[in-house]
């Protein structure tokens, strides 16, 4: 569960990102309801492969901005594997590269995916109190 901060207000997102976010969030919610884990397992290795520009932290923070905006309006369950999912592949539409991971942090035990811009997580506050441990990274 993610705790929003008052006190940090995210950075705007342009239309573009807002659009792409869209696509990326229906793709990931289609994905993961569709098929098993390993076929999307499978779609976030060929998009890691076909994107070689890594994404900055300021652009991811951008990116999962607008993947807010757009998981607000889904009246489903949108946690952390669809919106991690959805960060990955809406950063391959816009020829820009996550490192997806999948994994849990303990104290208590909980089972947890995120994603990593330049070798750290993004947006996880908690993430020094309690440490991510990621049993697959893409």
């Amino acid at each position: 569960m993610r705790v929003r901060r008052l006190d940090s207000a995210p950075p705007p997102s342009s239309p573009g990102h807002l659009a792409t976010a869209m696509v990326g969030f229906v793709i990931a919610l289609a994905a993961l309801r569709l098929f098993p884990l390993r076929v999307c397992l499978a779609l976030a290795r060929a998009g890691a492969v076909v994107t070689p520009r890594f994404a900055g932290t300021e652009e991811a923070e951008m990116i999962l901005a607008a993947l807010d905006r757009v998981a607000r309006h889904y009246p489903g369950r949108a946690a952390c594997l669809e919106n991690s999912l959805a960060a990955h592949l809406t950063g391959v539409l816009l020829r820009r590269r996550f490192t997806w991971c999948i994994g849990s942090r303990f104290s208590p035990c909980e089972p947890h995916a995120w994603v990593e811009a330049q070798g750290r997580p993004v947006r996880e506050d908690g993430a020094t109190d309690r440490p991510l441990y990621a049993a697959i990274r893409i």
